[in-house]
């Protein structure tokens, strides 16, 4: 769930942002938990979670092999180097 976006800090404040409300109700469900579990071992009773929802952020669903493809070498261009350099397909 967090690998989705990392979160922010400013002040004291936590800042969380999902691109569907169903995350969000998940995190929500163990919130209290959580801060609870924050505020102890970073002894900071000050710290809150903010949550946003940003449904324009919703990711791409990658489904054919080209798509992947350049899905991945977005991310680690060096997969269009060897992509050249053995004549690959995708």
């Amino acid at each position: 769930m967090l690998s989705e976006n990392l979160p922010i800090l400013k002040g004291t404040n936590i800042h969380l942002t999902f691109y569907n409300q169903t995350m969000k109700n998940d995190l929500l469900f163990e919130k209290l938990d959580l801060m609870n579990y924050i505020r102890k071992e970073l002894n900071n009773y000050d710290i809150e979670l903010v949550i946003t929802v940003n449904e324009a952020e919703k990711q791409k669903v990658v489904y054919s092999a080209q798509e992947r493809f350049e899905h991945l070498a977005e991310k680690n261009p060096v997969l269009l180097e060897l992509k050249k350099a053995f004549k690959l397909d995708y």
